[in-house]
C-alpha cells in the first residue's frame, strides 16, 4: 500500500512511463501508489530537477532515502495520489528485496543512529584547527615555515568541515530536520563559505542518479571533459568543443583539481545564490569572509589573505 490516500483506479507501469520527463503530466510511483507531481514539482523542497529525474518511474527508494520524517511528507502525498499499480505489477525484483532486508538489518543493528558526542568532537576540532592556524602566524610571523603550517592547518580544517557538513546536509545527525539544517548552514556557510541550498541541489541529484550524465551534476563538466557514451557522439556530430577529448584521461589531473574547487565551484556557487536570492546562504558567506579577513589581514594584508584562501581551496 502507498503512503497516501489511494484512488481505486488501477494504473499500469506502462502508463506511468508515458508521464515522464517529456510529458506535460508528471507521474511517479512510491510504494506501488501513483502520484501526479505536475503542480508539486515547482514547490518541491529538494528542487524541481531532482523530482524530474524520477518521473515516469518508481521513486520508492529515492523517497525513502531522502525523507527523514515520512509522516510529515505523507500529508502532502495524500492529495497527489491518482491510483495504484495492478497487483501483478507490484512485485519486487530480487535485488530490491535483498536491499530492503539489508537496510532493515542495519536499522535493527543501530547503524543509522548517530553519536552526538562524535559530531560535537568533530566540530570542536575544526574550530581548534582554525584557531591554531591563526595563532601560528600571529606568534611566529609570516615566514615560509609558519605560512606553510598555517595553510596546512586551514586546509585540514576545510577538509574536515567538508565531511561534517555532508552529514548535516544528509539530515543524518539529528532526528529533527530543523537541527540538521541549522548546523548545515553554520558549517558549510560559516566555516566553508559555501551555499547549503546549492550543495543540496547538486548533491541530492548526485545520490538520486549517481554518475548518470545529464542527471548527476558531479559528472557534468562540458567543454573540458565529455563523459559517458552518448555525449561525445552528440558533441562530435555537432562539432562542439575545443579540447583534445581523446586525451582527457591524461589532462584531467592537470586541469580538474585546479579549476573545479578554486574556480568552477566559486562561479556556480555565487551564481546560484544570487540568481535564486538565497539571502541566508549569502549572509553566512559574509560571516566567513568577515572572520577570515579580520583574523589574517593585519598579518598578511588583504591580497595576501585572499591568495592564502585560494591556496587552501586548491
Amino acid at each position: 500500500m502507498g503512503l497516501g490516500n489511494r484512488s481505486n483506479r488501477e494504473i499500469t507501469l506502462e502508463e506511468v512511463q508515458q508521464h515522464g520527463k517529456l510529458s506535460l503530466k508528471k507521474w511517479l510511483i512510491i510504494d506501488n501508489s501513483v502520484y501526479d507531481v505536475t503542480e508539486w514539482q515547482n514547490r518541491h523542497p529538494g528542487g524541481r530537477r531532482l523530482l524530474a529525474h524520477h518521473t515516469g518511474q518508481d521513486a520508492t527508494e529515492a523517497f525513502t532515502a531522502f525523507h527523514l520524517d515520512k509522516q510529515l511528507v505523507t500529508k502532502y502525498l495524500k492529495a497527489l495520489c491518482v491510483g495504484h499499480l495492478p497487483a501483478e505489477q507490484q512485485k519486487q525484483s530480487p535485488i530490491v528485496k535483498d536491499m530492503h532486508e539489508l537496510r532493515q538489518q542495519a536499522e535493527e543493528m543501530g547503524l543509522f543512529e548517530s553519536k552526538l558526542w562524535f559530531y560535537a568532537a568533530h566540530l570542536s576540532h575544526i574550530i581548534v584547527l582554525d584557531i591554531l592556524a591563526w595563532l601560528c602566524m600571529w606568534w611566529y610571523g609570516i615566514g615560509w615555515l609558519p605560512y606553510i603550517i598555517t595553510t596546512l592547518l586551514l586546509t585540514t580544517a576545510q577538509a574536515q568541515a567538508g565531511w561534517l557538513q555532508h552529514d548535516f546536509g544528509h539530515l543524518s545527525v539529528f532526528q529533527k530536520s530543523r537541527w540538521n539544517h541549522w548546523f548545515h548552514y553554520f558549517v558549510i556557510g560559516g566555516i566553508k563559505a559555501a551555499s547549503a541550498h546549492w550543495w543540496n541541489y547538486r548533491h541530492f541529484q548526485h545520490h538520486a542518479k549517481p554518475n548518470m550524465v545529464a542527471k548527476d551534476p558531479d559528472v557534468d563538466m562540458p567543454y573540458l571533459f565529455l563523459l559517458g557514451d552518448k555525449l561525445p557522439k552528440i558533441w562530435g556530430a555537432k562539432q562542439k568543443g575545443f579540447m583534445p577529448y581523446n586525451y582527457q584521461a591524461k589532462y584531467f589531473f592537470f586541469l580538474g583539481p585546479p579549476l573545479v574547487l578554486p574556480v568552477l565551484f566559486h562561479i556556480v556557487n555565487i551564481t546560484y545564490v544570487f540568481k535564486r536570492k538565497v539571502w541566508t546562504d549569502i549572509a553566512w558567506t559574509v560571516v566567513y569572509f568577515t572572520r577570515l579577513f579580520w583574523m589574517f589581514t593585519p598579518l598578511l594584508g588583504a591580497w595576501g589573505t585572499f591568495w592564502m584562501y585560494m591556496l587552501v581551496r586548491y
